[in-house]
């Protein structure tokens, strides 16, 4: 944790709890005072019954957005998808999907 930049890098299995939920990831980093974050390398996010896998996990909390990049997996209650890239938009819960 670099205190000047505000800026969390993680160099190997890194699990985040948060309220009632979970980040895990092996690689990527977090800017906290700008609510930026990118997980990498096993990425998962898991809140009660939603759960989000990809490449790639990038988090953007101003924008309320939620990039799931390549092998993108979303899974909530009784609704599923998989696609190379899912895009999801906490405040509007709409989400997009891309296939190559």
């Amino acid at each position: 944790y670099n205190a000047e930049t505000q800026k969390a890098i993680f160099l190997g299995p890194t699990l985040i709890y948060r309220d009632s939920s979970e980040v895990y990831c092996e690689d990527g980093y977090y800017m906290i005072g700008d609510e930026y974050a990118v997980f990498k390398q096993n990425a998962q996010y898991v809140n009660d019954d939603k759960k989000e896998q990809a490449d790639s996990i990038i988090y953007d909390g101003k924008t309320e957005q939620i990039q799931l990049l390549s092998n993108a997996k979303y899974l909530e209650q009784n609704s599923y998808a998989e696609a190379d890239s899912i895009f999801y938009f906490e405040k509007s819960e709409n989400a997009l999907k891309e296939r190559k």
